[in-house]
């Protein structure tokens, strides 16, 4: 077994799965996971379903993949964010309780 986490041993390509089984794609449902996901509920969702719309080929992909990149850039900045307001007490005791 590699030593790679699940989610990035996970395939989960859309369209393959659509033409060997032959099912519809229901993209609508993915704009709407993807934002209310965005507006701040709780929905899990891995990096192989998000690999989908990388190279959108619709108006509908393109708002997909806008609402992921927006959800990454909000998560990375809230984790700086915590990440900083983490280090301040280290930083606040390392100068003997003095800043400046």
């Amino acid at each position: 077994m590699s030593g790679m986490c699940y989610s990035a041993l996970v395939r989960q390509n859309l369209r393959e799965l659509a033409r060997l089984y032959g099912a519809n794609i229901a993209y609508d449902l993915f704009a709407e996971l993807f934002r209310r996901r965005l507006e701040g509920e709780d929905i899990k969702a891995t990096r192989a379903l998000e690999d989908n719309f990388a190279e959108p080929q619709s108006d509908l992909e393109r708002r997909i993949k806008a609402d992921i990149d927006a959800y990454r850039a909000k998560r990375i900045s809230e984790w700086e964010t915590g990440e900083k307001a983490a280090r301040i007490p280290q930083i606040h005791s390392a100068h003997g309780g003095r800043i400046g």
